[in-house]
């Protein structure tokens, strides 16, 4: 008998609150795709990626920067149709990532540091 892999979809927000937007409508999008919210706390800040998209946890946390949307198990298909959604939806996730091999052991902290990093960079070569 073949072994099954099931792939799980997963999303994770942070830095923001679960009763507030983006999050709301972000949780009801992935909710209609199929795809498992995540919102950890502020403790979440020094915990492995993988382990918190394992974490069920719903407190969110108050953020003084850009939110993070970070996705998991997501085919390319999957992936076109949630951010198809969040535009029709006019949700503003300045931070978005996908969960890959090289990151998932990294820290929320890592994971966001490098995106900030990435992100300047790019604001940084459209000036010119």
């Amino acid at each position: 008998m073949k072994a099954r892999i099931v792939r799980q979809k997963r999303a994770l927000l942070w830095g923001v609150d679960p009763k507030q937007e983006p999050a709301v409508s972000t949780i009801g999008i992935c909710d209609m795709l199929g795809i498992t919210c995540r919102v950890p706390g502020k403790e979440g800040w020094t915990v492995k990626v993988e382990t918190l998209l394992e974490t069920p946890d719903t407190q969110g946390c108050a953020w003084e920067n850009p939110p993070l949307l970070l996705l998991s198990g997501l085919t390319d298909r999957e992936l076109d149709d949630l951010l198809g959604e969040l535009r029709r939806a006019k949700l503003a996730w300045p931070y978005k990532a996908m969960v890959t091999p090289h990151n998932r052991n990294w820290t929320l902290e890592q994971l966001y540091q490098e995106i900030q990093r990435e992100h300047q960079a790019v604001q940084k070569q459209m000036e010119k």
